[in-house]
């Protein structure tokens, strides 16, 4: 084609798209909803891709993880590992350049930074002195070589500085104090480093130096003990297979235990592949990642599909442009060009739209999933942009450009397109696609929104509605009994009582426990909690067997077991058994009902309810609608007992809730692309419809001339797509089974895979799909019988 015949070229084209305005608003409907689907999944997976790795070395940062090997031949993988372990590492093994250990205690309870005119809550990490050569994030004041040097000292974010102070310059050398489990620290600041906000999966905002910890601890300083996390950074061209062997048995070496094995994971890797089953990672949060990346090809595909079957639709118009210019000379690959310039300018006027859509709906996935979503003009989202959009007018425009190109001139004249079952066939396979795809998203987000629902209202074992827990800290913690006491009074709250640690995370467990009979082959692990005697009656956990406090001796030395944990010991009468924990004798006094302290991907693991009277946790158990005026009242006891401290509280069902925050991200995500494809797939169906009546004007209008209803017309037509509906659910629904199943088998508590619910959503989209199938008809029976006729 000349050069300066290309205006001319484009304006045709143009003139061509704007006559038939029908057509193109669909195809601009299908595509641009597509492409904005696609670039938001785009952009939620780039971000997703790139969470953790914001330092220069990550391909060379490491965290040392745990296999252990259990009673029953399983390996558990565990993140701690021992105090003492990232020295050794560097003293001992050439290969590891630098090493860290990390405290996270940020993650189950945050501690309370208090200056002379402020007070806030933030998670903090308890970290070694070299932190900052193997993390290096960026300083905005203070020098990280020595900021963690030393007892009394602090790191805090910029975040947490303008929050504190409204400034995040000239800080360094204030004094603060620091609230925890209790106790009072002075601290002076060192450092202000510079936040990475949401480009971090654990976030933190206060370093303190883990000496400090360890003064406080001292038991850690001990190979048996794993509390904290081991990070290295190991020299460049380490070999991770050499290593991962090398390091397999150093632990064991150094505390003689042979159940623990040391493995390596790049650090960057955890957030998408923290998942383990038996010691070898099984994927985890990057399923979601490659879900929703086949989620936005499927929607491309279906929109592209649309796009032929439109222009199909309007065959009349096409073929006889296609026989004019083959009368005149014009190649096949004229022909070819023209059909995907058609399709290249329908595909940019869709970006453009897509685009404008894109600005509103880029905020409403960030609300969505968390994390805020921006659009960066950078030369991977360029080329994704110019990619994406090649490929989708390829695919659209490939079929119609092939197909007309190759028509014959006589036949082309006559503004017909002959038909051949192999044609027909086609189409109908194309839109059974669509359908089977809208199937499965539909029967995807049924599941996965069931699933939800079941766990967030099948018993638990613990009564988690309207249960508030407060953190008992300051001048609280060593008055617990007094506070408990004293809002028990208030109206609407039914009861109170403590416990420490988290009910929902990083729950503990312990090997050293001995029972009557045990052996060297009946090792348990158990999950154990400190509860105060109240703990049971104000969670609502069940007690099957109970027996009083005797009077000669102290609560401390009661134990509560779950029924887990007596089966586990085999005790035929558990209740008054003596066992010993960590050498001290206990009896138990109490076998509850299993509940629920982990997610629903666990079982219910065998669970000791230690009695205490010091607590860090207080629950209280609510009766009120009105929760405002109860938490009011609840706040003024409590500034009573810490007038310093900020009054913060959480929701017991809350907590559970945020166990499944990917899963919701999910459910939400996907209900939205699931409306969008089957909308789309209407779409297709609407094109195939109109190719489909074209051809058949004449048809109806003589059944109308011989007195045919509109009915019975409908009926016809929707026949002839039975076959579509009928092929797409045999397709969907053994599909659509097998992949819930699939996932549904990740939890060990899940609703079941009723076949007959899945096909009752199949029929669903069907009978969507009959409903437009039917609107269209009756459409075109309004039609003028002497026009159909003429045809």
């Amino acid at each position: 084609m000349k050069l300066r015949l290309l205006p001319n070229y484009f304006t045709f084209i143009w003139r061509f798209i704007w006559k038939d305005r029908l057509a193109t608003s669909l195809n601009l409907i299908g595509l641009s909803t597509a492409l904005t689907s696609a670039l938001c999944i785009y952009f939620w997976v780039r971000s997703e891709l790139q969470r953790d790795r914001i330092f220069e070395l990550d391909d060379q940062i490491y965290q040392v993880i745990n296999h252990v090997k259990q009673h029953d031949g399983s390996i558990r993988t565990l993140e701690w590992t021992p105090a003492l372990l990232a020295d050794a590492l560097m003293q001992e093994l050439p290969e590891v350049d630098r090493a860290v250990t990390v405290l996270k205690s940020g993650s189950v309870s945050k501690g309370v930074l208090v200056t002379a005119s402020n007070a806030l809550r933030a998670a903090e990490w308890y970290v070694s002195d070299g932190f900052f050569t193997v993390f290096p994030y960026p300083f905005v004041e203070g020098n990280p070589d020595d900021a963690l040097k030393g007892i009394n000292r602090i790191v805090i974010s910029d975040k947490l500085a303008f929050r504190l102070f409204g400034q995040q310059n000239n800080l360094v050398g204030r004094q603060v104090s620091w609230y925890k489990n209790g106790s009072e620290t002075s601290c002076v600041i060192s450092g202000i480093y510079r936040h990475p906000g949401g480009k971090i999966s654990e976030e933190f905002d206060v370093l303190i130096p883990f000496s400090a910890y360890t003064r406080e601890y001292p038991e850690l300083n001990d190979w048996k003990n794993n509390e904290p996390s081991t990070y290295a950074l190991l020299r460049q061209n380490t070999k991770e297979g050499d290593f991962r062997n090398k390091i397999a048995g150093f632990l064991a070496s150094k505390n003689g235990d042979a159940s623990q094995s040391l493995d390596i994971r790049r650090y960057a890797d955890k957030y998408l592949y923290g998942t383990y089953e038996n010691g070898k990672s099984v994927g985890g949060r990057i399923a979601y990642v490659r879900l929703f990346s086949l989620i936005g090809m499927l929607i491309l595909i279906i929109a592209c599909v649309n796009f032929m079957n439109l222009a199909t639709a309007r065959s009349s118009a096409t073929i006889k442009q296609v026989g004019v210019r083959k009368l005149m000379g014009a190649s096949r690959w004229n022909l070819i060009g023209m059909v995907l310039s058609e399709a290249g300018m329908v595909t940019c006027l869709a970006t453009c739209c897509s685009a404008v859509i894109l600005a509103f709906a880029l905020p409403m996935l960030s609300d969505l999933t968390g994390g805020k979503l921006i659009f960066y003009p950078d030369l991977p989202s360029v080329f994704f942009l110019f990619g994406m959009n090649l490929l989708v007018a390829l695919i659209a425009g490939s079929y119609p450009a092939l197909y007309f190109s190759r028509l014959l001139p006589k036949i082309a004249m006559k503004g017909i397109l002959p038909t051949s079952f192999s044609r027909i066939m086609f189409r109908k396979v194309l839109v059974s696609f669509q359908l089977c795809m809208s199937m499965l998203m539909v029967v995807a987000v049924v599941v996965v929104y069931k699933q939800m629902r079941f766990i967030q209202s099948d018993n638990l074992g613990i009564d988690r509605e309207q249960v508030l827990l407060i953190r008992a800290e300051g001048a609280l913690k060593d008055q617990t009994a007094a506070f408990m006491n004293e809002i028990k009074g208030i109206p609407n709250v039914e009861r109170a009582s403590g416990f420490n640690g988290s009910l929902t995370v990083n729950v503990t467990s312990t090997g050293g426990v001995e029972w009557p009979a045990k052996t060297d082959d009946s090792e348990v692990t158990f999950k154990y909690l400190f509860v105060d005697k109240n703990f049971t009656q104000t969670l609502g956990i069940k007690l099957l067997k109970q027996l009083p406090f005797p009077v000669n001796f102290q609560p401390e030395q009661a134990i509560l077991v779950n029924n887990a944990a007596a089966k586990a010991m085999a005790l035929t009468d558990p209740v008054g058994a003596h066992i010993r924990v960590w050498g001290e004798d206990k009896v138990i006094v109490g076998v509850t009902e299993d509940f629920h302290y982990e997610s629903f991907y666990e079982n219910v693991k065998p669970c000791l309810l230690i009695i205490t009277s010091e607590v860090d946790n207080i629950a209280v158990k609510l009766s009120s609608a009105d929760m405002g005026s109860v938490v009011n009242d609840i706040q003024e006891v409590y500034h009573s007992y810490n007038a310093e401290l900020p009054f913060e509280f959480q929701f017991l069902d809350a907590q559970y809730d945020a166990l499944y925050t990917s899963e919701k991200q999910v459910m939400v995500l996907g209900r939205y692309f699931a409306i969008l494809a089957v909308v789309i797939s209407m779409l297709g169906l609407f094109g195939l419809m109109a190719f489909s009546l074209q051809l058949k004007r004449k048809e109806i209008g003589i059944r109308k001339v011989i007195g045919a209803s509109a009915l019975h017309i409908v009926r016809l037509m929707i026949n002839e797509f039975a076959l579509i509906g009928a092929v797409s659910i045999a397709v969907a629904l053994p599909v659509s089974w097998l992949v819930a199943n699939s996932w549904l088998n990740n939890f060990a508590y899940r609703i079941s895979a009723d076949v007959a619910d899945y096909a009752l959503l199949c029929l669903s989209v069907s009978i969507i799909t009959i409903g437009v199938i039917a609107l269209q008809v009756l459409l075109s029976t309004r039609s003028n019988i002497m026009e159909d006729l003429k045809e």
